[in-house]
């Protein structure tokens, strides 16, 4: 079931997105955020602390939720840089 709720958002955000973004972005943000989006997915249980038990203080010990961010950032960056040089060849062919 949710992953046929899963599928239809995923087709429909991204033929917004092809409509909606330059040709440029759309690859770039697409392949962000299906990188974002499965990694969450993934270690949602993680961050959520949902295997944590009172009586092993050894189990989830870690900050994973700030970890999570600097990965989200890290994603971030490297759309931004994707999109950056694929704006630039658009615009080198254009003029070229």
């Amino acid at each position: 079931m949710h992953d046929g709720v899963f599928a239809v958002l995923v087709v429909g955000l991204g033929v917004l997105g092809a409509r909606l973004l330059p040709r440029w972005a759309s690859v770039p943000l697409a392949v962000g955020a299906i990188v974002l989006v499965t990694v969450t997915l993934a270690v949602l249980p993680t961050i959520g602390r949902f295997g944590a038990l009172s009586d092993n203080p050894t189990l989830l010990d870690r900050p994973y939720g700030p970890a999570w961010w600097g990965f989200a950032a890290l994603v971030g960056l490297g759309v931004a840089l994707a999109c950056f040089v694929a704006r630039r060849r658009a615009h080198t062919k254009l003029s070229g």
